[in-house]
């Protein structure tokens, strides 16, 4: 199984404009003040809404840069950067977990019309990414809608989002939206209208697949708290490996 061979994190508490997440071609996984969910969320494929847990996993934010044992065989695979994600979070934060299913209420992205305003990434392009560029901005780079992009979606709009525009490969593009974004994040209107506007034309909506059943994370009932294992560290870093018994 794909492992990584060193990470450094650094804790935070500021999300700042640059957070983000990037796998690169050489296998260099590197997160900028990303909460604990989003972390869970990349490693499992899960949105927001699907992860259940202490305030924790939102106040604090986590700056990873992690090198890989060996350069992945497919550049920029998302499966084994999973993998090799869930392996991080399980040694070095001790997460433990289980899964419960509830019902819950989703929206789908849908393809209105020819998506105009997608344009398909070049090889050089960096990423997959997504990037918060400012409070009313994002960048992504060379992705597939899902599950980056629908992922942001579900935490912008509180709800699970999943892909059903029936567009394949990846795409490079910027989103933005008018006025300025509310303390949580752009409304729904404001993000539906961006989406219209800069995708399309009337590239992209959404509508309610109403109720379904939808697997959740959720911690083990003693877990409240998660700290990275140290072993040779500044106050405000952690490298790995650290001393395994």
């Amino acid at each position: 199984m794909p492992r990584f061979r060193s990470a450094t994190i650094r804790r935070g508490f500021d999300i700042g404009a640059a957070a983000g997440v990037l796998a690169d071609a050489r296998g260099t996984f590197t997160t900028n003040s990303l909460p604990l969910r989003s972390l869970i969320g990349f490693a499992y494929d899960l949105q927001d809404p699907q992860i259940s847990g202490p305030e924790a996993l939102d106040s604090e934010r986590y700056s990873i840069t992690a090198h890989p044992e060996e350069v992945p065989a497919v550049p920029g695979d998302i499966v084994a950067f999973r993998l090799m994600v869930r392996e991080l979070l399980a040694e070095r934060f001790d997460l433990q977990f289980h899964w419960e299913t509830r019902p819950s209420r989703a929206l789908a992205l849908v393809r209105c019309a020819e998506a105009g305003g997608l344009k398909r990434a070049a090889e050089s392009d960096p990423g997959p990414v997504l990037r918060l560029r400012d409070a009313s901005s994002i960048n992504v780079g060379n992705a597939a809608l899902e599950p980056l992009f629908t992922s942001w979606l579900s935490t912008r709009l509180g709800m699970p989002v999943v892909d059903r525009t029936g567009l394949s490969g990846s795409y490079s593009f910027d989103l933005s939206w008018d006025g300025d974004a509310a303390e949580d994040g752009p409304s729904r209107e404001a993000l539906k209208n961006a989406l219209e506007a800069q995708l399309g034309p009337r590239s992209s909506g959404w509508s309610s697949i109403g109720w379904s059943s939808r697997r959740i994370w959720s911690p083990s009932p003693s877990r409240s708290r998660w700290t990275p294992r140290r072993s040779s560290v500044t106050s405000d870093a952690t490298r790995w490996p650290a001393a395994r018994s």
